[in-house]
């Protein structure tokens, strides 16, 4: 993406300035089925010191590998509680690798090409003849990579219908003898790298179940498993912005760009740096023990709305919550009236107050819009207002019908932003009835549970 800017004098050297941007996704999210413990096992092959199209020799005896994950999705910077064994029969120490396989798919009109790239995030040796417990490898974290699909996208939900560049990952574990040509056993789980953490009831919910993953599992398949559209996430928080945590890191290289309408490029030309979301919730301790959970704050986030009311718990997300039903809404509409990021003040309201957040009648959401006289910036406040909502069913298109009548210049917008959220869908009349061309109807309507 860019910011771009064009005087017209009518000649071919018009001015013009472009700056390029990066815009990080919100999407993919897990669904509750990959926040379950995984396990993948090889049983005992025999690897070789020389292995080549199809031809082996110098064998060295035999290997097994159990690979098992507390769960199947994290996002980058998370602790992953690895574990599994590696069995070594042979008469040789064996040096054992886990890494991050990425996969890399690169569409461009009719060919395609693909790729992989490992990131080693954990190593050891097995003794020979003995057992290397993979719980005690130091800390194993989620490198800087791109999110799973390279985030989400609107409309269909099928992998064919993401960009050109999409990428899918799993963790691997080998150990195989030292050689460019060794043979090694592996097992691999596929990742999704999501663009949140999880939520500790949504992981104590998954918890009980552990699957046994297929060896020949497709990496790719796990798109059907994570919420890459607008529909609410019940086991993610909302990242929207600052507010709600992670770290903007620079990932890869500088690359610089000329475009030919830019002829009369005002300074030099424009450059692209990616960036990736980064959670450290490295200092998040959870117990082993089934069933409990402690947890020790990554950050402590601060919040004009601290003294509202009493402090409350922490969660392993690295934000701060605070539960509290008696925090009015006249901090928030105060905060609201001279903030120039608005969506931040709302933002920050309902990360600190969800439970209050949750129950915003329709009146109290028309108020705090009210306060948002940029239209441009309504969508994006009504989009934090719903995030509250994420996880409850209070919100109605009543709400919804409120929020359009305080923002009429971008009621589309806004009811796209909150419809996702509305617990009766069956109601939807009394949105789109709101509504004046079919074309933006039919627009809103899709935006509806099913």
């Amino acid at each position: 993406y860019d910011l771009y800017a064009h005087a017209v004098f009518a000649n071919w050297r018009d001015p013009c300035l472009r700056r390029m941007i990066a815009v990080v996704p919100c999407r993919p999210v897990p669904k509750l089925e990959l926040l379950s413990p995984a396990q993948q096992s090889t049983p005992l092959s025999p690897v070789y010191n020389f292995s080549c199209c199809g031809m082996k020799c110098n064998a060295q005896g035999l290997v097994s590998t159990t690979l098992s994950l507390d769960r199947r999705a994290y996002c980058p910077g998370e602790l992953i509680q690895l574990g599994g064994k590696v069995v070594n029969e042979t008469q040789k120490e064996l040096p054992v690798q886990v890494v991050l396989r990425q996969y890399v798919s690169l569409s461009t009109g009719f060919s395609s090409t693909s790729a992989r790239n490992d990131f080693r995030i954990g190593a050891a040796f097995c003794p020979a003849l003995g057992e290397l417990d993979l719980s005690t490898l130091p800390r194993v974290t989620v490198p800087p990579v791109y999110p799973s699909f390279d985030g989400g996208v609107h409309g269909p939900t099928s992998r064919s219908h993401y960009p050109c560049l999409k990428y899918t990952y799993t963790v691997e574990v080998r150990a195989g003898p030292e050689g460019a040509c060794a043979s090694a056993v592996h097992s691999r789980i596929p990742l999704l790298i999501s663009t949140a953490p999880p939520l500790p009831e949504a992981i104590e919910k998954a918890r009980s179940n552990t699957m046994e993953i297929s060896p020949d599992v497709n990496p790719w398949e796990i798109f059907d498993h994570a919420l890459h559209g607008p529909e609410p996430s019940d086991t993610t928080p909302k990242i929207s912005g600052e507010e709600d945590g992670g770290k903007i890191v620079a990932l890869g290289v500088v690359s610089t760009t000329n475009f030919s309408e830019d002829k009369a490029h005002l300074g030099p030309a424009p450059s692209y740096q990616p960036v990736v979301n980064v959670f450290d919730t490295s200092d998040n301790i959870q117990s082993s023990s089934p069933g409990t959970t402690e947890t020790h704050p990554a950050s402590n986030l601060s919040s004009p709305f601290l003294n509202d009311g009493p402090h409350d718990s922490s969660s392993n997300d690295g934000m701060i919550h605070k539960h509290d039903d008696t925090a009015g809404i006249a901090s928030l509409l105060s905060s609201l009236e001279n903030a120039y990021d608005k969506r931040k003040v709302v933002g920050e309201f309902v990360r600190d107050h969800p439970a209050r957040a949750a129950k915003l009648s329709p009146e109290e959401i028309a108020q705090i819009l009210s306060k948002v006289t940029f239209s441009l910036d309504q969508a994006s406040v009504a989009g934090e207002i719903a995030a509250g909502f994420e996880r409850s069913d209070n919100m109605t298109c009543a709400h919804i019908v409120a929020a359009m009548r305080a923002c009429e210049y971008s009621k589309t917008d806004v009811a796209k932003a909150m419809a996702p959220c509305a617990s009766d869908p069956q109601n939807r009349s009394i949105v789109l009835d709101y509504l004046e061309y079919s074309f933006e109807k039919d627009d809103v309507a899709k935006y509806f549970r099913k």
